[in-house]
């Protein structure tokens, strides 16, 4: 393929006009030639940089030291491109509404929508004219939902279902079908025919249980929980696309060539049920969550995961007692806790809270980095992606510090050690008109001041923790310093921001 039909080729399929036997040729190039990847890299980038620029937001891509690879570059193009169709598809509702607004009466009434408590969305309706919709009318087909917390559940005619995970941004194209441009979703269903489309794949029910995962950059995902599915390919050249049965218990992600590949079994994974607060994740640290010695494992409804207890001296944690029945203490400084639970990626929303205990009248020297509570991602990468809540300041005049990928914050408030203290911080995911982080900070249910403390000048505010560590509590494998706690109690990491008034509605139970 010469230069000047590389060019040409990369732009006319970032366009969506190249031809499927030009299209599988250029697929072939990228594969075989690094500068080919590398030139169809920069246009990506451009192309997604002006559709930022078209669509008037202020949030315009600032790439890290770690370029994105073409696979991921690929995925959140054709995501985009997805979202735009799901945009077009609401457009073409709004002239067709006028014409089956009163045809579709009967079956609209069959909808329902539910959310959980401190749930955030949007429904965006598909009609002409939303005045001619009945307050009460609910979710209706045309009619686009974006969760940006917490979890929903759509109920379909016919007694089809629906549980959706934030984030998420879906469209009710009818009433079987569902265009999800990202998210995460359980569906149950009486009988076949539903069908879920993501970017990269098209899953049609054969009479099941399934769940669709699709996040930007990550591979999209099916489970089947019970029954079988259809799935088929929308990546890749037309002629590679491929098309797979898939049984209970049996699950796969797609590639970018048009293909899929098997991967472990996770429809535990989803909801089945609407749960009656935002998923979270809840270390007790009681004495009944510790099974031999060192593990302590976790309840909630975000995750199942244990919590693993690393000691120098190879010693079991010390169980005393605590806010709500025992808490852990720290025997060693050097003493930390490691979760398998790889916690909540990107800049998604979240909310941490914990009651604490600082260590007292000990030589913990004062150092310019700040001893850690818990932390997750990557502290050792470049780009600095982790989240982190931790400690900084003298030893008797701990301050804490947030740390959201190479942005910092300190508040100006010291904790009194060997006195228990309610800590919680909360992350919109977002940034203000300044460029600050939407971070609020509560000592004891009241609201700290916070000032900025280090951030990289001219970048977008990114917590990247695709490549991560797990969740880790007083320390880390990468930690130099001396770990600030004696003890920590009913660790909380919800998947959403929680209020003022909630906080210390959690804090008093």
């Amino acid at each position: 393929m010469t230069c000047p039909e590389l060019h040409k080729n990369i732009q006319s399929y970032l366009d969506g006009t190249l031809p499927a036997e030009q299209e599988e040729a250029l697929v072939n190039t990228l594969l075989e030639d690094p500068q080919a990847r590398s030139l169809y890299m920069r246009y990506a980038e451009i192309d997604t940089l002006l559709a930022d620029a078209h669509e008037g937001t202020d949030n315009i891509i600032a790439f890290e030291t770690e370029p994105a690879s073409v696979d991921q570059i690929i995925r959140r193009q054709r995501k985009m491109a997805f979202l735009l169709s799901s945009a077009i598809g609401i457009a073409a509702s709004l002239l067709l509404g006028a014409i089956f607004y009163f045809i579709t009466v009967e079956s609209e009434q069959n909808f329902g929508l539910a959310s959980s408590h401190g749930t955030i969305y949007q429904l965006i309706p598909g009609d002409h004219d939303s005045t001619q919709r009945s307050p009460n009318s609910g979710i209706q087909p045309g009619d686009r939902l974006v969760v940006e917390q917490g979890c929903v559940e759509v109920k379909f005619p016919k007694n089809h279902r629906a549980i959706v995970q934030a984030p998420a941004d879906f469209t009710l194209t009818s009433e079987n079908t569902v265009n999800m441009s990202y998210g995460k979703i359980w569906v149950e269903t009486t009988e076949p025919g539903f069908i879920v489309n993501t970017p990269e794949m098209k899953v049609t029910d054969l009479g099941t249980v399934f769940g669709v995962t699709s996040l930007e950059e990550e591979a999209d995902e099916v489970h089947v929980i019970s029954g079988k599915v259809r799935v088929e390919s929308y990546l890749g050249a037309s002629s590679l696309r491929q098309t797979r049965e898939l049984h209970e218990l049996e699950s796969l992600i797609s590639n970018s060539l048009g293909g899929f590949e098997k991967i472990d079994y996770s429809g535990d994974a989803y909801l089945t049920e609407l749960p009656e607060e935002i998923p979270y994740i809840h270390y007790s640290f009681d004495r009944d969550s510790l099974t031999g010695g060192k593990t302590l494992h976790s309840e909630g409804i975000l995750a199942s995961a244990q919590m693993n207890y690393l000691s120098k001296r190879n010693e079991n944690p010390r169980l005393i007692d605590g806010i709500k029945n025992e808490a852990v203490q720290f025997t060693h400084q050097r003493d930390f806790m490691i979760s398998t639970w790889k916690g909540i990626p990107s800049n998604r929303p979240r909310t941490v809270m914990m009651w604490v205990k600082l260590r007292k009248g000990l030589d913990i020297p004062e150092v310019t980095s700040p001893t850690p509570i818990i932390l997750w991602g990557s502290p050792a990468a470049p780009g600095n992606k982790k989240w982190k809540l931790g400690l900084i300041g003298p030893p008797d005049q701990k301050k804490i510090r947030v740390s959201l990928g190479s942005t910092w914050l300190n508040s100006d408030y010291a904790l009194s050690p060997g006195k228990w203290h309610h800590l919680a911080v909360t992350f919109t995911g977002g940034s203000n008109d300044q460029g600050e982080p939407e971070v609020n900070i509560y000592v004891d249910g009241q609201e700290i001041p916070w000032s900025m403390a280090s951030r990289v000048s001219g970048k977008k505010l990114l917590v990247d923790t695709i490549e991560r560590e797990p969740l880790q509590v007083g320390g880390g494998e990468h930690d130099a310093y001396p770990n600030s706690l004696q003890a920590i109690d009913e660790l909380y990491i919800f998947e959403g921001v929680l209020d003022q008034k909630s906080v210390r509605d959690w804090m008093n139970r």
